[in-house]
């Protein structure tokens, strides 16, 4: 790997083991890539990733950012630990590629890895050092659902408007910085010793108000290092290559990679596109993603109206380079041009071959240490050459391939694909536990026509007042098929907050932790100001009438569990009897799903719930239609979930019959959106 890099003009540094002679560390720059680099050193990501060679060897890239908006690949670094003394040695080398140019970076872009920022702290003290969002986020994350194992909970943590983690990250000013941490320090106190202790020393290294003083092109994430790592690993196929296949496939990326960055560059400067004529002398001068970007903040200019001067935050001068709103709008008020001098030379430099062509005083120097070499003894000549050829003729240095190491991170072998972040695994555990808790018929379900002699004591059977119960009078005769039993629970009172308990942790004495968790989420999202009133319960009694559930309370553990709840009631008025049967959805979207986690069936019999069990899939359940206060409620980005159950109600209706006399149910029409908001104070529903 080594002679071909040198041959292919690559810049190559390398140690090796001084006992085993096996090489140790490994830093290759592409001809074109340190072009690139000399030419656009203002931001660099770095990161490292494992599976992509059969030594297990961490390999490390080095990202760079090009006016038109591409990541190009600085360097590639093979080091055998993510220790201070290897980052160091990197970061030397990357350093001495600008050495002789009199350029410097303008900021480094990491993850949270404790021997990069020391490397960078000891190395580079006055360069400013962002760390990813991304990974803060997804930190953040798995601390929310370690602390409550539910989807909903690590939502309102980082998304709420008024306390959560976005505000606090995205505060633009010192005050509002700290303002925003104050509210998120006392409503979530258990999340804040671990801010404090994990991050809070890092705060000028990703809050807004910080970050927004250095000039970092927008990037505040490592995302485009992941993405670098995605094409690598593309190129690459397997994780058991040896060195030289590795080497031969960078190089067959990083000249595709550069073959498209020239294509962008040139296009910039030959095809200039119509736009605003605040723009035209800039046409063929800078990047069409500066004017792109410039573009972008008029818009946002146009929507502050009146306030852009109290709201534009001139952030854009700052971080990129560019004018800002106030100063695009003005132009554009006054049928002005932005000038090339307005744009910071980033954005300007479409030519990159003779940028940052190191000075010949190099050659010079060069050349007079041959003079003194030659008049050197003869002994000492000989020295001399030898440092040279090892230099310049690798294949001439006894160095063998590293090791094979024995527990290496990643998957089994041939696979490049990366092992799941600590997030990932707490979100799959939290969908698990978000989904309803399936119930063993032998165990917990009461059998239909045994009634509920033999169920186990633990889950609060009442003999007495379910001597009665049976599915002829519970469940409509016409959908009783698709039922096969039930679970039960005690009667005081809680028992729809006790099916709620059993159906998210498998027990039903969790009642009380549901009432919680439900007026949590009520004084999240602004809503159920009545709900409110009848959840808030904390004594272990039993309680009435007002502290009793009702259905549409059920929209609130729809949401906060990202359920289904279809409710089977049943209500006797002398000998009449009305069936009120309704199905109620999730009111707010749960951040990357697209449909509920599952489906609850309760059944509701003369003012006692009780879970049912379906002995069919829920594709083929037939489920009684949406309850109408749904639509006037719900989140615009939950309407689909609508369409999903559209066949299972046509099956209901289709069981049912179509008409109120069946069972004397009266239709209820959709209530008017002032109907819905004075019901059940929804003026301000899910706006997040």
């Amino acid at each position: 790997m080594l002679v071909v890099a040198v041959a292919s003009n690559f810049v190559e540094w390398h140690k090796t083991d001084s006992e085993t002679k096996e090489l140790t560390h490994v830093f290759m720059a592409h001809p074109e890539a340190v072009k690139l680099f000399r030419a656009y050193p203002h931001v660099v990501l770095i990161d490292s990733t494992y599976k992509t060679n059969k030594y297990k060897i961490a390999l490390v890239e080095v990202v760079g950012v090009t006016p038109c908006g591409s990541s190009f690949l600085i360097a590639t670094v093979l080091l055998p630990s993510e220790s201070e003394d290897d980052y160091g040695w990197m970061l030397l080398r990357l350093g001495e590629l600008l050495s002789c140019t009199g350029s410097s970076i303008s900021a480094f872009v990491t993850d949270r890895e404790m021997g990069l920022i020391a490397a960078l702290e000891s190395l580079h003290p006055s360069t400013p050092h962002l760390l990813c969002r991304w990974h803060i986020n997804r930190a953040m994350e798995k601390q929310a659902l370690s602390k409550q194992n539910l989807m909903w909970y690590k939502d309102i943590i980082l998304h709420n408007p008024e306390s959560g983690w976005d505000r606090v990250i995205n505060a633009s000013t010192i005050d509002e910085f700290r303002s925003a941490w104050e509210c998120f320090s006392e409503k979530w106190e258990e999340m804040t010793l671990y801010v404090i202790s994990t991050w809070g020393k890092y705060r000028k290294k990703f809050v807004n108000c910080y970050t927004n003083q250095y000039f970092h092109l927008g990037n505040t994430a490592t995302s485009r290092v992941e993405s670098a790592h995605s094409l690598l690993k593309a190129w690459l196929k397997s994780n058991n290559l040896n060195l030289d296949t590795m080497w031969f496939r960078i190089h067959s990326m990083l000249e595709a990679q550069h073959s498209k960055i020239r294509y962008e560059l040139e296009v910039s400067r030959s095809r200039p596109r119509n736009g605003d004529r605040v723009f035209s002398l800039l046409q063929g001068n800078v990047s069409i993603n500066a004017i792109e970007i410039m573009e972008a903040e008029i818009k946002r200019g146009i929507e502050l109206g009146n306030v852009l001067e109290e709201h534009c935050g001139c952030v854009l001068r700052v971080t990129h380079g560019l004018p800002c709103a106030c100063a695009l709008i003005q132009l554009q008020r006054t049928g002005k041009r932005v000038h090339l001098e307005d744009v910071h030379a980033f954005w300007r430099t479409l030519e990159y071959d003779n940028v940052g062509v190191p000075p010949k005083t190099d050659d010079d120097e060069l050349e007079k240490l041959f003079e003194e070499a030659r008049a050197c003894d003869p002994a000492k000549k000989r020295v001399i050459i030898e440092k040279l050829r090892d230099g310049l003729y690798p294949e001439d240095e006894e160095v063998k391939p590293p090791h094979v190491r024995e527990n290496p991170k990643g998957r089994p072998r041939g696979s490049t694909t990366r092992n799941k972040s600590g997030f990932e695994h707490a979100r799959k555990k939290a969908a698990k536990v978000s989904t309803p808790a399936t119930t063993s018929v032998q165990h917990t379900v009461g059998d239909f026509d045994q009634g509920p002699a033999g169920a186990p004591l633990e889950f609060g059977y009442t003999k007495g007042f379910l001597s009665t119960w049976n599915k002829k009078y519970a469940v409509p005769k016409e959908v009783q098929e698709f039922f096969d039993g039930w679970v039960d629970v005690g009667n005081d009172g809680h028992c729809g907050y006790r099916v709620v308990s059993h159906a998210a942790r498998g027990r039903e004495n969790d009642h009380l932790v549901m009432r919680e968790w439900g007026i949590r989420e009520i004084k999240a999202y602004e809503l159920y100001e009545e709900a409110l009133r009848r959840m808030e319960f904390t004594s272990s009694g039993g309680c009435g009438p007002n502290h009793w559930m009702y259905g549409e309370y059920l929209f609130v553990f729809a949401s906060l569990f990202n359920w289904t709840i279809c409710v089977i009631s049943q209500h006797e008025f002398g000998e009449s009897r009305t069936w009120h049967c309704c199905t109620y959805l999730p009111l707010r979207p749960t951040a990357q799903v697209t449909r509920p986690y599952g489906v609850l069936w309760i059944v509701n019999y003369h003012l006692h719930w009780m879970r049912l069990h379906c002995r069919v899939p829920e594709t083929d359940a037939p489920m009684p239609p949406i309850d109408p206060f749904w639509l006037g409620l719900r989140d615009p980005l939950v309407a689909p979930y609508a369409d999903l159950y559209k066949t299972n109600i046509e099956k209901w209706h289709t069981l049912m019959g179509t008409t109120p006399k069946v069972y004397g149910r009266r239709r209820r029409s959709t209530p008017t959106n002032e109907e819905t908001a004075r019901k059940l104070n929804f003026d301000n529903a899910f706006k997040v």
